[in-house]
This record gives C-alpha cells, sequence and structure tokens, in this order.
C-alpha cells in the first residue's frame, strides 16, 4: 500500500519523516505497516531500542502510530500507545529480567531434538549475537581452526572490531558437527530458516526444558542470558568487560551494563555476599 496518497496537506518534512519510517520498517521486517502485526512491531522497536537512543525510540513509536492511523488500523495503534508506556519505564520488550541463567544453559540445550536446532540455541546463548545477524552468517563465516564468526551485516557496532565474534569451545563443537553434517559451502546461509521459525523453535526448546518462564524465552532473550552469564563472571574475574562489550556488539559499555545489569533477588544477595562476606 502507498503509504503517499495518505498524506495530502502534510508538509514535505513530515511525509519524509512518515515515509522514511514506513521504508525503515519495511527493510528490517519484510512488511509494510499495512500488513504488519504487533508482534512485527515488538520485534522492529526492539532492534531500535538497542541500537538508539531513548528518543530516537520515542520518535520511532509516535511515527508508526501515527502511520497506522492514517492506514485506518486504529485498533493496532491503541494497543501500541498501551504498550508504549511500559518502553519507556525499559520493561517492554527487553523484559525487566527475563533470562535463562548459565546453570540452565546445559537443559537447554539438551532439549534440542535436532542437530540444527541444537547448534542455532547454542549460536545464539554463546555468542550473543542478534536474531538478524544469525540468519546473515554464511558458511564461508565460520573459522573454525582459529573459533571466530564473521558478522559482516553487524551495525552499530564500535568500528571494524564489531565485525567478529569469538565461538566457544562448546559451541565450537557443535558447529563442526553441524557443519559436517549439513555439506553446505561458500556463500551458503549457515541456517537458512525464516525468523519467526527460530522464535517459535527457541520457545519450544524452552518449554521442552522445563523452563518456568518459557513463554518469555525468545531468541534476544538468549542475547540477554549471554551477557548477563559473562557480566557475573566479569565479576569473578573470569573476563573483560571490554571483550563482553566488543561480542555483544556495544558501542558503549556503560549503555550496556545499564541495558543488561538488571538483577533478580537471587543474583543481588549473591552480588553483595562477595563483597560484604
Amino acid at each position: 500500500m502507498d503509504l503517499e496518497k495518505y498524506l495530502f496537506g502534510y508538509s514535505e518534512r513530515t511525509k519524509k519523516l512518515l515515509i522514511g519510517t514506513e521504508n525503515i520498517f519495511e527493510r528490517t521486517t519484510g512488511k509494510t505497516l499495512a500488513r504488519a502485526s504487533y508482534d512485527d512491531i515488538a520485534r522492529f522497536l526492539t532492534e531500535i531500542e538497542e541500537k538508539r537512543k531513548p528518543r530516537t525510540l520515542i520518535a520511532y513509536i509516535s511515527r508508526i502510530e501515527a502511520i497506522l492511523k492514517l492506514l485506518g488500523r486504529r485498533d493496532l495503534a491503541e494497543e501500541l500507545r498501551t504498550q508504549s508506556r511500559r518502553f519507556r519505564k525499559k520493561k517492554f520488550i527487553t523484559g525487566g529480567g527475563v533470562y535463562v541463567p548459565y546453570e540452565q544453559w546445559e537443559s537447554l540445550l539438551k532439549a534440542c531434538t535436532s542437530l540444527k536446532e541444537l547448534a542455532i540455541v547454542a549460536t545464539l546463548l554463546y555468542t550473543g549475537i542478534r536474531l538478524s545477524e544469525l540468519l546473515s552468517i554464511k558458511v564461508s563465516d565460520v573459522n573454525l581452526k582459529e573459533r571466530y564468526i564473521t558478522l559482516e551485516k553487524r551495525k552499530f557496532s564500535a568500528g571494524k572490531e564489531g565485525g567478529t565474534v569469538a565461538v566457544p569451545k562448546p559451541l565450537a563443537k557443535i558447529l563442526e558437527a553441524y557443519m559436517k553434517k549439513v555439506k553446505k559451502e561458500g556463500d551458503s546461509k549457515l541456517f537458512d530458516v525464516a525468523p519467526r521459525t527460530v522464535q517459535t523453535m527457541v520457545k519450544k526448546v524452552a518449554e521442552r526444558a522445563g523452563l518456568s518462564n518459557w513463554k518469555d524465552i525468545t531468541p534476544h532473550k538468549l542475547r540477554h542470558s549471554f551477557v548477563i552469564a559473562c557480566m557475573m563472571a566479569e565479576r569473578e574475574g573470569k573476563i573483560d568487560l571490554e571483550a563482553v562489550r566488543r561480542q555483544a556488539g556495544w558501542t558503549d559499555a556503560g549503555k550496556m551494563i545499564k541495558t543488561y545489569a538488571d538483577y533478580g533477588v537471587k543474583e543481588l544477595v549473591k552480588a553483595y555476599d562477595n563483597v560484604f562476606s
């Protein structure tokens, strides 16, 4: 649907902002706002939330709401308005503490029912990459000898250093077995699946693993789990925070800490026990 025909009488600046927002949304999600569901919009805003400043996020929410109203999708616009109140409280989408503790990773991996499923879940857990980055990986991007993956499409990272992520030993073994089985080469996609397929897969694996919060587990929550596990390890002197920042693709370690340092009660007590033993 051509948005421009709904913008008669609007200023050129407003037209440019709204059309630009629609174009960015379509490039990111593969859908127009005329056909998008609330889940599509939520996933789009998740990416904006982690890559842009809060004021930019709020601007996108306002523009998307305006576009939805122009398209006659007022129910969806109202749902976005209601949910965006939670966005401003930092509870929306990122989950306000929803993650898989490191001690439950083994259970999650054992719940995978195929080697492909295991490879996808393990890659998300052990690298902390985004879903879009996972699905952009080509076979030629994976170097198991040196144990790193090149991410050509990583955005908003700190220069060239964000273009690669380390492959921990447990993940290297899984990927080696997976690549031997699928026998893909060169520019073939490592995981030729749709984003929705991965999202459903992760939730089902979490359910089979018996996680109490399985309904809330998404690929992005596995990224959240990775960073929190590393931050816990940093407090024990096992890893440098700068290494975590580079692996996760953040430009600012301080912003990363604000986003992910959302301890549960048990973690909070443990942290203070380490200080006042």
